[in-house]
């Protein structure tokens, strides 16, 4: 009937979570990290296994914005499925992400 209607305006705000990739995934022996931190800081790696005990814990300095990480905490581990967190509690503002990766 040619008839059109205008819909409202509305803002959308991304939060400032990390932004974080990696590879090789499944991983043999090193895992790269590719983070585009909202802030610098020290954050902590944590892998844990699929029951949820840690098997370690690693710190790495981040600075705001984009940083590449190698990861070579996973050469003796056995074939399996990990989870990978990265945490860093900052007053206000955080860093939180937990990704999958499978060890062959």
């Amino acid at each position: 009937d040619g008839k059109f209607m205008y819909s409202k305006v509305v803002v959308v705000r991304l939060n400032s979570q990390a932004i974080v990739k990696i590879w090789p995934n499944p991983v043999i022996d090193n895992i790269t990290v590719s983070l585009n931190s909202p802030i610098a800081a020290v954050v902590h790696v944590r892998v844990t296994d699929a029951t949820g005990k840690t098997i370690l814990v690693r710190q790495n300095t981040v600075v705001k914005g984009a940083n590449q990480l190698i990861l070579d905490y996973m050469k003796g581990l056995p074939t399996g499925f990990y989870n990978l967190d990265i945490k860093k509690l900052n007053e206000t503002k955080i860093i939180s992400v937990k990704k999958k990766i499978m060890k062959q």
